[in-house]
């Protein structure tokens, strides 16, 4: 099924009631396009090119005066359910990143070591990526969400739609790992279980 879902945290007591699972989708169908503001299919979403209508978009052209060629690279936003930079931060790490926070905001970086005028308060530096690859960075909306900077490339080689999904998926298990632990409960484990709606994350809590 094709739509927007966002993570869910479920609850059940087990004979007994002293244990609490939490469970959310562990794929990348929370994400939305911000081109027409659409639903992201499972399957992963593809950013429209419309010329100089495309939404969000910024290309920078370079030239190369000595080979007379022009070496373009484009930035795309992408919304994401993502509202608390501490468990973004944690996600991003778990994940294996060094993450730079810029309260304030901090320009992206192109992968000719260019200044972009895009800027994000949290950022993945290009050099942990790919040799080509550029900057990618993390910004919050006015609604309190973070929007997601990928370039055309990065998302080419698997920072895509796919790669946000994780993302999410470890975000949400830093917030629900904080909020069960504050309630009480202690972490027991995790574990993928099937579903009609695919592979989810269990999180296994008890109680103290």
């Amino acid at each position: 099924m094709v739509g927007f879902f966002p993570a869910v945290a479920q609850s059940f007591a087990e004979s007994g009631g002293s244990e609490e699972r939490f469970r959310y989708p562990l794929d990348e169908r929370h994400l939305r396009s911000v081109e027409g503001r659409l639903p992201v299919p499972c399957s992963g979403a593809k950013l429209v090119q419309m010329g100089h209508r495309m939404a969000h978009a910024t290309v920078d052209v370079m030239h190369n005066i000595e080979e007379g060629v022009k070496d373009v690279s484009a930035y795309g936003e992408f919304e994401t359910m993502i509202r608390e930079r501490r468990f973004l931060i944690e996600g991003l790490t778990d994940m294996g990143y060094k993450v730079e926070t810029h309260p304030e905001g901090a320009a992206l970086i192109g992968y000719h070591g260019d200044e972009r005028p895009e800027r994000a308060e949290v950022i993945i530096r290009r050099a942990q990526l790919d040799s080509a690859s550029n900057d990618i960075g993390f910004v919050r909306e006015k609604d309190g969400r973070f929007r997601a900077i990928v370039s055309e490339y990065d998302r080419s080689i698997g920072y895509d739609d796919k790669w946000l999904g994780k993302v999410h998926q470890h975000y949400k298990e830093k917030q629900t790992l904080a909020m069960a632990q504050a309630k009480g409960y202690v972490f027991r484990g995790k574990e993928v279980v099937q579903t009609p709606n695919g592979p989810q994350i269990r999180l296994q809590f008890v109680a103290r």
